[in-house]
């Protein structure tokens, strides 16, 4: 069932998960997640940080420490930082 597009994601992932055995369910918990080919589920590699940009993903635009943008008192500033941040994202992933 967890392969069949025309159904909820929610019945997807439960029924992939039940599929899953303890240590693959695990493993699946590591920022690395191994490939499962019996299950035909891809390595995932989904550790990110966004703080200073998109990072671990190649190139990204690095800001300052949170604490350093907060001391700026500019809401307008940390909107436009996390815009930024977003928009590469969404372009990397």
């Amino acid at each position: 069932m967890y392969l069949d597009t025309h159904r909820s994601f929610e019945d997807r992932a439960a029924d992939l998960v039940a599929h899953m055995t303890l240590e693959e369910k695990v493993a699946q918990l590591q920022n690395d997640a191994p490939a499962i080919p019996r299950l035909n589920l891809p390595a995932y590699e989904w550790w990110n940080e966004a703080l200073h940009g998109v990072a671990r993903g190649g190139l990204a635009t690095v800001f300052p420490q949170a604490i350093g943008l907060a001391a700026t008192f500019d809401p307008r500033l940390m909107h436009e930082v996390a815009t930024a941040i977003s928009d590469e994202a969404r372009a990397k992933h």
